[in-house]
This record gives structure tokens, C-alpha cells and sequence, in this order.
């Protein structure tokens, strides 16, 4: 048996405290997309998604631990993410100059 306490829960963030008599299987119902972390007690712990639906999953020992599971930028999204600001702020050029008197 465990007893779970949420502390906090968002859409990229989940933390709580565990209290387990014996190694816990957890399972959060969230799919095991590339940036998803999973720390038990701030040491980062493999998270195991061979199961039906790739839901995270993970065995936590027994006795009370802080769990956090946090959803983190990879690279790839941090360079998307750049190049989708470099793209706007281009558009906004080419439209100041292309059309100058529609602004003015």
C-alpha cells in the first residue's frame, strides 16, 4: 500500500510525496513524449513506458519520497521555438517595408 499527497499539478508539472510500505509501481496518464523527467527525491529516476499505451511509468522504493514530473524543452523544440520568433519577426519587416503607407 501507498499513500499519495499531491502538492502541485499542471500541465508540464507534477509534484507529490509518496509514502510506501514496499516498492510502488506509479503510472501517470500521461503518454512518455521526449521531455518528460522523472525525479524521485531531485535524482532523476528512467522512466518506463513499455505498457499499452506508452503512459509513464516508474517503481518507486518504499519509504516517503518527493516525486517530480516535469516536461522540459528538448533541443529540437528550443531551435523550433527560435526559428518560429526569427520567422514572425521577419514577417513584420517585410510588411513595414513592403506597405509602408498602411502603417503610417
Amino acid at each position: 500500500q501507498a499513500q499519495i499527497q499531491m502538492i502541485k499539478e499542471s500541465p508540464s508539472n507534477i509534484n507529490f510525496t509518496i509514502s510506501a510500505a514496499s516498492p510502488t509501481i506509479i503510472k501517470v496518464n500521461i503518454f512518455n513524449f521526449p521531455g518528460w523527467n522523472l525525479k524521485v527525491d531531485n535524482a532523476s529516476v528512467p522512466i518506463d513506458d513499455n505498457n499499452k499505451f506508452k503512459l509513464i511509468t516508474s517503481t518507486i522504493p518504499e519509504g516517503k519520497h518527493s516525486v517530480r514530473i516535469e516536461f522540459t524543452n528538448t533541443p529540437i523544440i528550443n531551435i523550433a521555438n527560435a526559428l518560429s520568433l526569427v520567422t514572425i519577426f521577419a514577417l513584420i519587416i517585410f510588411y513595414i517595408k513592403k506597405w509602408p503607407k498602411i502603417i503610417y
